[in-house]
């Protein structure tokens, strides 16, 4: 998973300076942008037919445990519940 760092190192600029840009411009900050996209990528693999455990490997978890944990946190269901 991805994390604010490395898009700030892409794109050359400081973490602070991308979260505020981000923010100005979609009233977000970062994380949470990186967080509900994961979740769609997530979300289309499972509906492909990808187990949990594939998905999370898929979107570069090291613990499908805790891709689990993550999907639940942030949709309110476990992947086999989204199913």
């Amino acid at each position: 998973m991805k994390k604010v760092k490395d898009y700030a190192q892409q794109l050359s600029v400081t973490e602070k300076l991308l979260n505020e840009i981000i923010i100005q411009r979609t009233g977000e900050n970062v994380s949470s942008l990186i967080f509900k996209q994961l979740i769609l990528e997530a979300k289309r693999l499972l509906n492909s037919g990808y187990t949990a455990k594939q998905a999370a490997y898929e979107l570069n978890f090291t613990d499908p445990a805790h891709f689990s944990k993550f999907f639940k946190t942030q949709t309110g269901f476990s992947p086999s519940e989204f199913k």
